[in-house]
């Protein structure tokens, strides 16, 4: 808690201040000497106010009263500030040291920089580019998580019953699973989860001599295409709540590897086969006379070499905004989006900013270790080196 600015405190700083002869000529302040709880105090009385004059060493102390006590805004904190004290400058020096208020800057919500999301390439092949990603489901029969495989190319979905979420599991299922039916993927991408980021799973990527791209945390727009089919496998089970889960699987995986998508004119099965699957309940059986199995390797290469996979769609509707300075700071601060405790700050930090790798991730320093975020979770921190230090945006 702040001490009390008493008025002999005040007094005796203004004997020892050099500079108040120069400043009662050269400013514009009306200072008079008053005798206050018997003390001789130089005060401004402008509009029949008694404002007692501080000297430097007192100004910071003088703040850290009025804005410490429930860190009101900045407007707040220069009205309380000016209606108690004087000095020149008061104004500039409060609106300056309550930007540099790292409780304040650590508790308050500010606006959230809102940008446009990178494009991922597209892949030239099928299975060259897979999302990897882990559910977690009501418990049925020692069931209760399922590992999500996507190829980007195809738009192919996979989902594996789990009965856990070690790296080993992982690392199992999408080997037996995956890899071994459609081959090794050049390029993956997963979530920082601990089961990718495992000794075991790096060196499985290792091995198979795949490239893997991390996601920054807590940001589903960078994982979109796996987050949004996940809302869409999580709302066909729901509509067949009356079986568990593990049985339904099995037939809800057709139903979405089948189901049209207007914006590729095709269904993820067409893209994979290059014709469509029948499903159970098909009304019509087309019948085909055989044809020369190599007219139809041939014409099936043409087809399937005609395929061409369309890009992701950004539905965000957003106003873009960018925080002044978060592009020159020197330290941010980093929004929690995890689930939060009562009273808990939503900012971290403020964490050092160690390398800017594009115009949409950091590398910041958190407990120690270099983390890669994005910009959209970050906001520059103002930090006051030393006293007599220029403050560092």
């Amino acid at each position: 808690m702040p001490t009390k600015l008493d008025a002999e405190t005040i007094a005796l700083a203004q004997l020892q201040d050099d500079q108040l002869n120069d400043l009662q000529s050269s400013t514009s302040l009306k200072l008079h000497l008053l005798n206050i709880e018997g003390h001789d105090t130089l005060c401004d009385v402008t509009n029949n106010i008694v404002r007692p004059y501080l000297p430097q060493p007192l100004r910071r102390q003088a703040f850290d009263i009025i804005h410490g006590l429930s860190h009101p805004s900045a407007r707040a904190t220069v009205m309380e500030l000016t209606g108690r004290f004087v000095w020149p400058g008061i104004r500039k020096d409060a609106l300056l040291w309550s930007r540099h208020c790292i409780p304040c800057q650590r508790s308050k919500v500010h606006c959230h920089n809102r940008t446009t999301p990178n494009h991922i390439d597209v892949p030239d092949n099928r299975f060259e580019h897979v999302h990897l990603d882990l559910i977690e489901l009501p418990r049925v029969k020692d069931l209760r998580y399922c590992l999500t495989i996507i190829d980007r190319f195809s738009r192919l979905p996979h989902a594996i019953p789990l009965n856990n979420m070690t790296a080993e599991t992982v690392a199992h299922a999408f080997y037996t699973q995956w890899i071994c039916q459609f081959g090794t993927p050049l390029t993956i991408t997963t979530d920082q989860g601990l089961q990718f980021e495992s000794a075991l799973f790096t060196s499985l990527s290792r091995m198979l001599g795949t490239h893997r791209i991390r996601t920054t945390p807590y940001h589903s727009q960078s994982y979109g295409l796996v987050e949004r089919w996940h809302r869409t496998l999580k709302a066909a089970l729901m509509c067949n709540n009356e079986t568990p889960w593990p049985d339904m699987l099995l037939s809800v995986l057709p139903g979405l590897r089948t189901a049209y998508k207007p914006d590729r004119k095709a269904s993820p099965a067409e893209m994979l086969f290059g014709t469509t699957l029948r499903i159970p309940g098909d009304f019509f059986d087309t019948a085909s006379t055989p044809g020369d199995p190599e007219t139809f390797v041939r014409k099936y290469r043409q087809i399937i070499q005609a395929i061409r996979p369309t890009p992701t769609a950004h539905h965000t509707k957003h106003k873009l905004f960018l925080l002044k300075n978060l592009d020159t700071c020197t330290h941010v601060f980093k929004r929690v989006d995890s689930i939060k405790k009562p009273l808990q700050q939503p900012y971290t930090g403020p964490h050092e900013v160690i390398q800017r790798v594009d115009d949409k991730t950091y590398i910041i320093r958190i407990n120690g270790a270099d983390k890669k975020v994005s910009i959209d979770m970050l906001k520059p921190a103002y930090i006051e080196l030393t006293d007599n230090s220029q403050p560092t945006p």
